[in-house]
């Protein structure tokens, strides 16, 4: 019985030596890895220690379409969602996408929304593969939707147009009507749409659906392909398209109606040139421009108080505001000199002896926002920056 009593201590002796070392080796690993970790995170921001270990595990993880995209199921992915909170603000953060070695691109203008009017989803651009179709080229992006809680992320594939490219480069929600939005004709990732044509777009849980508003002025000297630019007004009405490129001379615009359906159409087929007359008197303008600054073409207005048409010409600092139809023969807005009244206004210029306008000379606008009745954008002079506003 003794024999047996000091067996069984030495059994339990055994098992406690085996448990405390094991228990040693776990908190030694515990410990390096704790360790390992520290070193690696020297310096991540505060309280986002997590957020970068995740994403540095991502970075060997399976994904792509093959692991991550449903070809059953709309060719949904899986959620790509990641939140955390503002160290400083306590507001919560969320990222919606998150790619190995892929660009996933927002918006290619910081003024530019990218949510749609009733704030239910999101279009950004992704360099992504999809099972869905072949892209036409490898490094080619495509657009994607997602909700604004990260779920139903899945490429367009029967909308208007797939490619996100030059003759694609925004997203154009409606302002007012939610789940649609608006473009014209791809010709890229397995589409043959034609590029003067437009069409309304409807976003659903189950994909996109795409019906063909109207045909664009095919000729006349202009080229055929069309392109939205920033160019729908508040109020969801109206867009301006205009030329995605010519072989010479000026660019065309083209005012339309896109809402309601039944009132769809272009309201001035041949088009009216870019260039209103103008003239060189304000500062570097030039005597006669083809095309706008790059990305400066927008549109705002309603049906109460107009609609208008802010453009800086190519190669120049001055600013314009034009009516987008007016009494001129082509239909165009009408230039009565210097500027300061009537269909085509001076807003800013760059020197010289008109310098007369709203804003003198170095004052700038730029990148204009869409928010409720206002359309904002700064103005820089001197280096301070102020913020502006004018009604829509």
């Amino acid at each position: 019985m003794h024999c047996r009593q000091n067996d069984r201590v030495r059994v339990r002796r055994d098992r406690l030596t085996r448990t405390g070392l094991c228990g040693i080796l776990v908190m030694m690993a515990i410990w390096m890895s704790v360790t390992v970790v520290r070193v690696r995170s020297a310096d991540v921001p505060a309280g986002l220690q997590s957020v970068f270990a995740r994403r540095a595990r991502a970075a060997s993880a399976a994904w792509g379409p093959s692991s991550m995209e449903n070809a059953g199921a709309n060719y949904t992915w899986q959620p790509e969602t990641l939140m955390y909170k503002d160290t400083l603000t306590g507001h919560e953060v969320w990222r919606l996408s998150c790619t190995n070695n892929q660009d996933n691109i927002y918006h290619d203008d910081i003024a530019w929304p990218q949510w749609s009017a009733d704030g239910a989803w999101l279009a950004f651009a992704s360099s992504r593969d999809t099972k869905a179709f072949a892209k036409t080229g490898a490094s080619t992006s495509l657009w994607m939707l997602v909700h604004t809680d990260g779920s139903h992320l899945m490429p367009i594939v029967n909308g208007s147009n797939r490619s996100y490219d030059s003759g694609h480069p925004y997203f154009h929600w409606s302002p007012q009507v939610p789940n649609v939005y608006y473009d014209t004709g791809g010709n890229a990732h397995g589409l043959s749409l034609q590029p003067y044509d437009v069409y309304q777009n409807q976003v659903s849980d189950t994909g996109v659906s795409r019906t063909l508003l109207f045909t664009t002025n095919q000729g006349g000297g202009n080229t055929k392909a069309k392109i939205l630019s920033k160019t729908i007004s508040g109020d969801g009405l109206k867009i301006l398209l205009r030329d995605q490129y010519v072989a010479s001379g000026p660019y065309y615009l083209y005012p339309c109606t896109v809402y309601p359906p039944s009132s769809a159409r272009c309201d001035n087929p041949p088009g009216y040139t870019m260039d209103r007359g103008q003239g060189n008197y304000y500062g570097d303008m030039p005597t006669s421009f083809n095309k706008e600054h790059g990305g400066s073409l927008f549109l705002t207005g309603n049906s109460v108080n107009g609609y208008f048409v802010y453009l800086i010409p190519d190669g120049t600092g001055v600013h314009w505001r034009m009516a987008m139809t007016g009494s001129a023969a082509d239909g165009g807005p009408l230039y009565t000199a210097p500027g300061t009244s009537g269909e085509v206004l001076i807003m800013s210029t760059g020197g010289g002896p008109g310098n007369v306008a709203p804003w003198p000379n170095n004052w700038f606008w730029s990148h204009p926002r869409l928010i409720g009745g206002l359309r904002t954008y700064c103005s820089i002079m001197q280096g301070t920056i102020m913020p502006q506003g004018s009604l829509i």
